[in-house]
């Protein structure tokens, strides 16, 4: 399926700005500016489409930026300029998933986690220390504390149930 309108939403920093695609889980990038940033999406089609082709889904990434369309735009903060995006909700974000949207998430996000698990070890080291465990547990079982945590926010998320305030009681 080629994406004739993909729809994005862009945070943008004082350093740094990120796109990212409201329909296809995972799918961001950033850059310095709006402008670059959706120019490292596109680049990045190619590899995003390894993530869909695990779970069957057609996808064939956009041959041009104009395919991006830019629904909602959110000002970014310290968090956005030290590279990561500050994870505030869209209105978007607030409304309930269905089941089927439930399980293609789902589905997406356990293909790029096989991904992540053919990577080098130590990268995954390295992605999973921001992360407090009890060190003595192996590398898999860490991961797996951490895709539970996100699958259950998945549920939240489809349940409509997502909290006004987030666990240190300011404003997702």
């Amino acid at each position: 399926m080629i994406m004739d309108e993909i729809r994005v939403f862009v945070e943008e920093g004082h350093k740094k700005t990120f796109a990212v695609v409201q329909d296809w889980p995972g799918w961001s990038r950033w850059g310095k500016d709006e402008s670059s940033a959706l120019a490292a999406m596109l680049a990045s089609g190619p590899r995003y489409a390894q993530v869909a082709a695990r779970v069957g889904l057609a996808f064939e990434g956009p041959t041009s930026v104009e395919a991006f369309k830019v629904v909602d735009r959110m000002e970014g903060n310290a968090t956005t300029s030290f590279g990561a995006p500050d994870g505030c909700l869209l209105p978007l974000d607030t409304d309930p998933l269905n089941e089927e949207g439930y399980q293609r998430s789902v589905a997406i996000l356990r293909a790029a986690w096989e991904i992540f698990d053919q990577a080098d070890e130590g990268y995954l080291k390295r992605l999973a220390q921001p992360f407090r465990f009890d060190l003595a547990d192996p590398l898999e079982v860490h991961l797996e504390q951490v895709r539970e945590v996100i699958l259950i926010a998945l549920v939240v998320g489809m349940k409509g149930e997502i909290p006004e305030n987030g666990p240190r009681g300011r404003n997702i």
